[in-house]
């Protein structure tokens, strides 16, 4: 058995068992190998000259806490029909993870079809969304000032918006504690893939300012993926122009980040559905690292962390403001590699995790310190790049 990142022989036959183990549709499969697929990004486990088990780690830098992570997706985790029930998954995820650690990344993320399958591994979920649902019957009808634009986006005309595209999410990142950082290349291949797969991209300028845009798609009902602007007003007349469709599209559904608040664009809220969508499991693959990140206010503590499956996490840290080392002093506070990544990005505060017993209190004292100066408060994490 071995392990080993793709070759060129390889392609066919890692398009061969995406198909075979995920319902993808073959254009689907065809754009991402035709755009995104990278051989070095293609993880194996080989045994008797036959792919096993494979997954996919492709490349995406976080913003944690206004400061740059690399990190990786992982997607496609596959084993073909006739090699499951071996072990092969568990083995090649647990070499993904120590080869992450080694290459020098602190956090890997995926969105799992099945969250118990990873949550052995020590993933656990750091970014949820919000999906809203209502009537465009709801909609206020918002009118269009004269030097109001609306301009839509085609494939051969991505150049020509992406810088502006750039800026409004940017702006709208602004307040974020983590999401992913879009540069060019990765403006273009979300642009590239919601094009590709039937959807629209608008964007919206006043005396020729970019003040938002939207992606969505039409299907049985209009499905938002992203609406983005600089004001309320403007996401108002994004809402006042899919009133547009309402004919043959009389429901939308608009995904938006947590505490969004688009709900307060219509008059009557009661009539507006919200569902939280768990979405996005994280994996601390390097605490001492990732807890340098944080902004302790000068607070000393230790912290043990359990991390079952990479046992060289484990163990107890002492935190002095920045200075993250390994001490064999008692602990204050414990707390499991997968409630660390929730803890750390704002998913849970510390009272919902103790609650939860997912974090044991040897010290009370730091615990009310820590609460004290809001170190591990809500946040907010927008992170919808999977591909």
């Amino acid at each position: 058995m071995i392990f080993r990142y793709g070759i060129d022989k390889d392609f066919e036959i890692s398009k061969k068992i995406w198909l075979e183990c995920f319902t993808d549709s073959k254009e689907e499969v065809e754009f991402y190998f035709s755009n995104l697929y990278s051989k070095e990004n293609y993880l194996i486990l080989e045994e008797d000259n036959k792919i096993k088990a494979s997954l996919h780690e492709n490349k995406y830098n976080l913003i944690i806490n206004k400061e740059e992570v690399n990190s990786f997706y992982i997607v496609a985790v596959a084993v073909s029909p006739e090699y499951r029930g071996r072990g092969y998954m568990d083995k090649l995820l647990r070499k993904s993870l120590e080869q992450s650690r080694k290459n020098g990344y602190e956090i890997v993320y995926l969105s799992p079809i099945n969250a118990a399958i990873y949550r052995k591994y020590g993933f656990d979920y750091i970014c949820n969304y919000e999906k809203v649902i209502f009537s465009t019957e709801e909609i206020s009808t918002t009118g269009f000032d004269g030097e109001d634009s609306i301009e839509k986006i085609e494939l051969n005309l991505i150049d020509k918006y992406i810088c502006d595209l750039m800026d409004i999410y940017n702006n709208q990142m602004k307040d974020f504690f983590i999401y992913v950082k879009r540069d060019r290349k990765a403006f273009k291949n979300l642009l590239k893939e919601v094009i590709s797969d039937g959807g629209e991209i608008y964007i919206f300028y006043r005396d020729n300012i970019p003040l938002g845009y939207i992606i969505f798609y039409k299907n049985e009902k209009i499905e938002v993926r992203e609406l983005f602007s600089k004001n309320i007003e403007v996401k108002k007349k994004f809402l006042s122009f899919l009133k547009t469709f309402k004919e043959y599209y009389p429901t939308v559904e608009i995904n938006t980040p947590v505490r969004d608040q688009i709900n307060f664009c219509f008059k009557n809220q009661e009539k507006i559905e919200k569902k939280d969508i768990p979405f996005i499991m994280g994996r601390i693959v390097n605490p001492q690292q990732i807890l340098k990140r944080i902004d302790f206010n000068g607070l000393n503590f230790n912290i043990w962390i359990e991390d079952k499956y990479l046992p060289i996490n484990d163990g107890i840290y002492k935190i002095m403001g920045n200075d993250i080392q390994r001490t064999d002093k008692k602990w204050d506070i414990k707390i499991d590699i997968g409630s660390l990544s929730q803890l750390l990005f704002g998913y849970f505060t510390l009272d919902e995790l103790i609650f939860q017993n997912k974090l044991s209190v040897n010290n009370i004292g730091i615990i009310e310190a820590l609460k004290k100066e809001h170190i591990f408060d809500l946040k907010k994490s927008y992170i919808q790049d999977y591909q």
